[in-house]
């Protein structure tokens, strides 16, 4: 009985590598996640290359953050200036930004629901521009 118990629990224990609350998109060599936590929204941008490394070239931030509602009259996001920074990336290797709902928009939300975009902007080794976005919608309840 033992035998078959760790038989059914292991497939089970294998799944959903990626949390609930977290959109996953994959372009080319590289994985783009967002998690929304509370008033905190995380980015990574990933490299999943074959190869050993690979360098991109990016502005003063990696990510565009975008906030939209359809329920109240919300459309902000941040900004991206022109190309400023270099990064090395090794197979797996990832850069992480947090941002604070705060920072897109001034203003408390309101009851309703939210699309939250993170898309990231860069230049790979090989002089092509990408730009790989990743969506999260997510409910404010009266508080």
């Amino acid at each position: 009985m033992k035998i078959y118990l760790v038989v059914i629990l292991l497939p089970l224990t294998a799944c959903g590598n990626t949390p609930a609350d977290e959109a996953l998109v994959q372009e080319a060599y590289f994985e783009v996640s967002l998690l929304k936590d509370d008033q905190t929204v995380t980015a990574e941008l990933t490299y999943m290359g074959d190869g050993e490394n690979t360098e991109i070239s990016y502005g003063s931030d990696l990510f565009l953050f975008h906030l939209t509602s359809d329920d109240n009259d919300v459309d902000e996001g941040t900004m991206i200036d022109t190309l400023s920074q270099n990064a090395e990336l090794a197979s797996g290797e990832s850069i992480t930004e947090e941002i604070n709902i705060n920072e897109i928009t001034r203003e408390e939300l309101a009851e309703g629901s939210y699309t939250i975009e993170a898309e990231a902007r860069f230049t790979d080794e090989d002089g092509e521009s990408r730009e790989i976005p990743v969506d999260k919608t997510f409910s404010v309840e009266e508080r």
